[in-house]
């Protein structure tokens, strides 16, 4: 696996998945009547949201510290929108699906990950390979391999994005909503 392969696959990647997503979630409230913000200010929004998120990965050292304190900032801000939004801030859904879609650039490293691995001729599935490749040994088994450690990786930081920014969401959201209609 050579470093420029890898940066491109992520790069491209990357890109197609924070570009469609954002036009997805900009034209999909547009659709439920959100007028608030116009659809360039949303794509924007949404485009700087997914930068920071590419951002925060690497930062964190793939610890996903950066990456868990965004699903808390994502969530706040859906949170205090949620009862400006109208119908489309009624439903939990929105929450959800931007916590899929903040969870894309860490998905895509654990997906680019083990393919270049073992296009390089790396067996991924071996602990051997997976402590070669600088895995701790102390990891159980399974997830000192580096598919191991991909899954892990992927589906914990999509079950803790989806969690927290949902649940902050709706937290902040009823609470906003209560003072809004005091």
């Amino acid at each position: 696996m050579n470093g420029p392969a890898f940066a491109i696959a992520m790069f491209t990647l990357n890109l197609v998945i924070g570009l469609g997503g954002a036009r997805f979630f900009a034209r999909w409230l547009r659709c439920q009547g959100v007028k608030i913000i116009a659809e360039s200010k949303l794509l924007l929004i949404f485009i700087g949201g997914y930068f920071l998120e590419c951002m925060a990965f690497p930062a964190g050292m793939a610890s996903q510290v950066f990456v868990v304190g965004l699903a808390f900032v994502w969530g706040a801000v859906l949170g205090f929108r949620l009862p400006l939004l109208g119908q489309a801030g009624r439903s939990l859904r929105l929450p959800a699906w931007i916590g899929v879609y903040s969870s894309m650039p860490t998905l895509t490293f654990c997906i680019v990950l083990p393919v270049l691995c073992a296009a390089a001729g790396r067996d991924i599935f071996s602990a051997a390979a997976g402590v070669q490749f600088g895995m701790p040994e102390f990891v159980p088994l399974p997830f000192q391999t580096i598919a191991g450690f991909s899954l892990l990786l992927g589906f914990g930081t999509l079950i803790l994005k989806v969690g927290i920014t949902t649940g902050t969401a709706m937290w902040i959201g009823r609470r906003s909503r209560g003072r809004l209609a005091k």
